[in-house]
């Protein structure tokens, strides 16, 4: 999530810049925030956000020295890349400016996106055509090494935010891309997945299929998606069908780690899914849920037959390094932050063995 915001949403109407000793004791605050609320409002106006650059600079910088540092293969981005309506040139203009024409990232490191919702991949007329001019990705595909498939997906099939399309289309094209109930006809995802015979599965998806965050509730909206609920549970299904070990997903504009058990109370690390919200790569961050929130949301996901357990949820600016060899993946999420964005620090690592050397193990002790 690099997408710049609106400093009406950011500053003018944000409680927390409000409640401040400063807006209350010096009136040249509140005339600051006055100015904010206008010329964000103006903007908005206009469909071009003016928030978040300092931010987005800030992690660009942070991400692209990371790469050149080291040996990195390309960089994933989870989605949501430019400002707010993929309809719209300018703001595809804005993205380009900042990553391309005015800074070499885009140029030098090799870049695989995500579609996300603000994309509007949705919209045959502008978005989507505004997406396939800048990328030459489709909107589902696969990624393949030695030691991993990366299946990259549209989730904005399933969560149509916007109904850019019908409820008839949205069921179509969710059996195409997703699951159908077909055997010999399977859908994409059913047959990559079917297919992958790699120690490791990994998928990118903007929309975090068991969020703790802000959008937590756009699964279950009736408008944004038929039956949204229901497909995001057979797409589930079919992640512990063929054994995905990670979903990394943006969206929520902070970082979150959940695990997905087997069963209830049981750790059983060959099956469970991380699922890796990393939504932190420049745009404007937003608070943690309450515990009541957290705690209702366990229950909620445990009712519907998915026992997740949250590990950790930060809101920080960040991104996540990834390792995979033959043994083991290992995600390495930095923290970069805006203080100080130079010491840069380890918030937290997974590290998931291969399969095959658990087998290995097992053979061993069978032999022996």
């Amino acid at each position: 999530d690099t997408q710049p915001a609106w400093r009406a949403l950011h500053k003018f109407t944000n409680r927390e810049n409000w409640h401040t000793k400063k807006m209350l004791l010096f009136p040249f605050y509140q005339a600051y925030g006055l100015w904010n609320g206008a010329v964000g409002y103006v903007n908005y106006l206009r469909h071009m956000p003016d928030y978040g650059y300092d931010t987005r600079a800030m992690m660009r910088e942070a991400v692209y020295n990371r790469a050149k540092g080291g040996k990195v293969d390309f960089i994933l981005n989870t989605g949501d890349i430019m400002g707010q309506d993929g309809r719209r040139p300018a703001n595809w203009k804005m993205f380009l400016d900042e990553f391309y024409h005015d800074h070499p990232l885009l140029k030098e490191i090799p870049f695989v996106p995500t579609p996300g919702n603000h994309e509007r991949c949705n919209d045959f007329s502008y978005g989507r055509k505004n997406f396939e001019a800048v990328y030459d990705y489709p909107l589902f595909y696969t990624v393949e090494f030695p030691s991993i498939d990366l299946f990259v997906v549209d989730s904005d099939v399933i969560v149509d935010w916007k109904d850019d399309q019908s409820d008839d289309v949205q069921d179509s094209l969710f059996i195409r891309w997703f699951a159908s109930d077909d055997p010999d006809n399977p859908g994409w995802l059913e047959s990559e997945l079917a297919r992958s015979t790699k120690p490791f599965k990994v998928v990118s998806m903007h929309h975090c299929p068991f969020s703790y965050g802000y959008h937590w509730e756009d699964w279950y909206k009736p408008g944004f998606g038929k039956d949204a609920e229901h497909k995001r549970n057979k797409m589930v299904e079919l992640f512990r069908k063929y054994r995905v070990q990670v979903v990394f997903s943006g969206h929520d504009h902070i970082y979150q780690h959940n695990i997905l058990r087997w069963q209830e109370g049981e750790v059983t690390p060959e099956k469970d899914i991380h699922f890796v919200v990393s939504s932190g790569g420049g745009t404007p961050l937003r608070n943690k849920l309450s515990e009541w929130r957290m705690n209702y949301l366990d229950r909620k996901y445990l009712g519907e037959g998915f026992p997740v357990e949250t590990i950790r949820q930060d809101k920080v600016y960040h991104y996540c390094e990834v390792v995979v060899d033959d043994e083991k993946l290992q995600i390495t999420t930095i923290e970069v932050p805006e203080k100080d964005p130079v010491n840069q620090t380890i918030l937290e690592e997974i590290i998931i063995p291969s399969p095959s050397i658990k087998t290995k193990i097992e053979k061993n002790q069978t032999d022996g």
